[in-house]
């Protein structure tokens, strides 16, 4: 049974941190991006703080539904800072009628629900934010897993280290002003993961002429949202903690293609089945990983769901490819097919690290190689290759050598066969500028991908694409895919038994 003093002490650790719940507080604006088409994000509350979307290059219906599109999708809008639409009106955001007084001198929680379409935002990254464009804002913080908070004349600062948000999975931020305890909480998941005592100020009068934008910058042009948001809500006069939170829809989960699957794309006209990451998006039937309309891009695309292999790993794949530029800055750095065991989340890191490096887990990867000097290259002036990789490898296990290929870039169409025989460990790579496969192959060599993957079977295949400051279009046009099933015992006693009969016969 508690005493006095342990009673004091869980109200107050409750009342410090709302956990109450069930507060019945002001709802002063509520957006759940239902929309799918139009400028207007509509407030739904009845209060009027609509939405305008600002700077987005398409506001028709799924022009979002990619990590590389922007715009619309069903119960979600897509906040795309670098997607593959041109960026040069600035980032895509919501400018709301809301104005930044009406939480002026009054508690407050600012709650969203979204997830991120870029594991490595661009600097400060606000999803709250004012048409200003500075010292007011609320949102990620580049280049370390925290949450950021600017408040001018309230307060500023980091949250404690939060979990990775890039898992392609809606989660819900918050934070909660409380003007009696002069507190500021922000909670992560319904996490508490900050709690800034000692706020006594009031927001700074400069903002008083400020209205609220949803995604957008904070003080240049780098510093953008870059994800989906499905729900954004503010709520005042009363101090909110999880039990009253907005909820979080429950994530799904793709099924497992079959055991020996294949399966095959003429073209990507439809798409389903297919997740895209990073800057990866659809463009004129194609799966384009990246695009020439702005540096410093990753992305990728895979089969939505993981190929059942075969125990020894066998497989072909051919697929056709096209590395073009818009922008004369000489192209890089590459692409390449892979298969993979981090999952369908996965994207690795822009510039030399060729979509590659950052992706979590092993790795082997089939590259196209446009640029000196990248992840895995053996040779020093081997700027257009195409190479075998592995995860935890320093160097490609085999490189076709300088000169050897033809310029991949402004090429057109070409064509790649990998073929890999798990019972042999022997992987040949073809290439061509043709749709026929040639006799000889530019690249054999061993490699023991059972043993590689730790005897994992489940795995996911898909592309990968980088560029740096030098950019180009990386385009997959088709692609087909056959993992090989392993005879049954059946099956092999048939064939030796038609065998024995052909040699009794030939006996006679």
């Amino acid at each position: 049974m508690m005493n006095g003093k342990n009673w004091a002490l869980v109200l107050a650790v409750c009342a410090l941190l709302a956990c109450a719940g069930n507060v019945q507080a002001s709802v002063l604006a509520h957006w759940t991006f239902e929309e799918n088409g139009g400028t207007t994000v509509n407030d739904v509350t009845g209060n009027g703080y609509n939405g305008t979307l600002v700077n987005f290059a398409d506001t028709s219906a799924n022009a979002g539904q990619y990590e590389g599109g922007e715009g619309w999708t069903d119960g979600a809008l897509n906040f795309a800072g670098y997607s593959l639409a041109n960026v040069a009106g600035g980032a895509g955001v919501v400018k709301t009628t809301l104005p930044i007084s009406a939480m002026k001198n009054r508690s407050f929680t600012l709650e969203a629900v979204l997830s991120q379409n870029a594991p490595k935002m661009q600097q400060y990254s606000p999803f709250f934010n004012t048409d200003k464009n500075c010292c007011w804002f609320f949102g990620k913080s580049w280049g370390e897993q925290d949450l950021h908070f600017s408040f001018d004349g309230l307060a500023y600062g980091f949250s404690a280290p939060v979990p990775d948000m890039f898992d392609g999975n809606p989660h819900h931020i918050a934070m909660v002003f409380d003007d009696v305890r002069n507190t500021l909480a922000t909670y992560v998941d319904y996490q508490l993961v900050s709690l800034v005592g000692h706020q006594t100020g009031v927001f700074d009068s400069k903002f008083d002429t400020n209205v609220l934008v949803l995604g957008g910058t904070a003080w240049n042009s780098n510093e953008r949202w870059d994800g989906y948001a499905y729900e954004a809500r503010i709520t005042v006069d009363q101090v909110l903690g999880p039990a009253d939170f907005l909820a979080v829809p429950a994530p799904t989960v793709a099924p497992p293609t079959p055991l020996g699957s294949q399966f095959a794309f003429a073209d990507f006209s439809d798409p389903t089945g297919l997740r895209a990451r990073g800057s990866a998006g659809p463009y004129n039937n194609r799966l384009r990983l990246t695009s020439s309309t702005v540096g410093s891009q990753a992305g990728a695309y895979w089969l939505n769901g993981t190929v059942q292999f075969v125990s020894d790993l066998s497989f072909n794949t051919k697929f056709a490819f096209e590395i073009s530029e818009d922008a004369g800055t000489g192209g890089a750095d590459g692409m390449a097919f892979v298969i993979q065991n981090a999952g369908v989340e996965a994207t690795g890191w822009a510039g030399g690290d060729m979509g590659l490096n950052g992706l979590g887990g092993a790795y082997l990867a089939v590259e196209l190689d446009t640029w000196d000097g990248g992840l895995h290259d053996q040779t020093a002036g081997n700027w257009n290759h195409i190479a075998v990789d592995l995860s935890g490898v320093q160097y490609s296990i085999a490189e076709t050598g300088v000169g050897v290929i033809p310029e991949f870039l402004g090429a057109g169409v070409l064509n790649v066969w990998v073929d890999y025989n798990g019972a042999t460990d022997e992987m040949k790579v073809y290439f061509s500028n043709t749709d026929v496969k040639p006799d000889t192959p530019v690249i054999t060599t061993m490699v023991d991908l059972a043993a590689h993957f730790g005897g994992e079977t489940d795995l996911y295949v898909g592309f990968v694409g980088a560029i740096g400051g030098a950019v180009e279009n990386h385009d997959i046009v088709s692609w087909n895919f056959q993992s090989i099933p392993e005879p049954s015992t059946w099956v092999l006693l048939a064939t030796a038994l038609v065998g024995l009969v052909g040699y009794i016969r030939r006996r006679k």
